[in-house]
This record gives structure tokens, sequence and C-alpha cells, in this order.
């Protein structure tokens, strides 16, 4: 017989299609990279506009020293409150897979947020006010979250184009 309304053959209802499913994923591939770039925007460049670098390069510590410990204690603030927000989070939802799936997706969060934190330092290195490095690195964040993934999704629907759903629910009907 048919399904009742709950089945899994049931459309899901419009609004919820039009708001879509928020996941820990989604924030993390969309926001996570914004609050790195927040954090490590200017992380020498604001110095070296001001003029307060040269003051404090005239100590005995150099450039590179200097800004990877600025780096170091802003990838444990950040690398901190994502171990600790996400075991919340998984906690709290009763997500399977225990704490060795946790620590998989700490290592991936890691990984994508050590590449937003060195690119921000690059950035940083190459550029002489905080204004031009946020620039940049809003236009890299727009360019690679953004853009680029939305270019291969319209890139392959139209190579390889998926079926309507209307098709599959005849199918599903004895």
């Amino acid at each position: 017989g048919r399904e009742p309304m709950g089945g899994a053959a049931a459309l899901d209802h419009p609004l919820k299609l039009l708001a879509g499913h928020v996941d820990l994923a989604f924030v993390f591939v969309f926001f996570f990279p914004l609050l790195v770039l927040a954090l490590t925007f200017g992380l020498t460049s604001a110095e070296r506009e001001s003029g307060l670098l040269r003051m404090v390069l005239s100590h005995p510590i150099r450039l590179p020293t200097l800004a990877a410990g600025k780096l170091t204690v802003r990838a444990a603030l950040l690398f901190g409150c994502a171990a600790i927000g996400t075991g919340a989070v998984w906690l709290a939802s009763g997500a399977e897979g225990g704490v060795g799936r946790w620590a998989l997706w700490l290592h991936v969060v890691v990984l994508y947020g050590g590449f937003w934190l060195a690119l921000a330092a690059f950035v940083d290195s190459r550029v002489r006010t905080p204004v031009t490095a946020g620039l940049v690195l809003a236009a890299c964040w727009l360019g690679l979250v953004v853009v680029v993934p939305a270019v291969v999704n319209v890139v392959a629907t139209s190579l390889y184009p998926v079926p309507a759903r209307m098709d599959y629910v005849p199918a599903r009907r004895p």
C-alpha cells in the first residue's frame, strides 16, 4: 500500500525546503574562516602602519618570530574554542561515533583553519595596511567559499543534470 504522509516518500514542506538545513559543517565552512580572518587580518600590518613595528623590532626579536607568536596565540584561541564548541554540540546532539569521530572532525577543522591562518599570515606579510589585508582576505573568502563552489556546482549540474524530484515519486508508488 501507500505510505503515510510522514513516510519516506512524503515531500518536505515548502518553507522547510526554502530555509534549508543548517548543520555544523555549514557553519564551519562558511563562518569559521570569517572568524579566523577577523582575528588575524592585522597580524603585523597594524604595527607596521603605526610605526610601532620599528620600535618592537629594535629589541632582539625578529619579525618572523613576532608574527609566529601572534599567530600561535590566535590559533590556540580559535582551535580551543572550536574543540570545546564542537564537543559540546556533539554531546548535546547525541551524535554517533564517539570520541574517535569527534577527533576526526576536529582534525579536519584544524586543517581547514590552518589553511585560513596561513593565508592570513601570507597576506599580512605582503601588504602595508590592515585595511588592504582585510579587503584581500575578504576577496579570498568570497572567492574560495562562495564563488568557486557555485561555479563548480553550475558546471557539474550542466554536465550531469540531476533528474527532477517528481520523477522519483511515481517510481516509488506501487
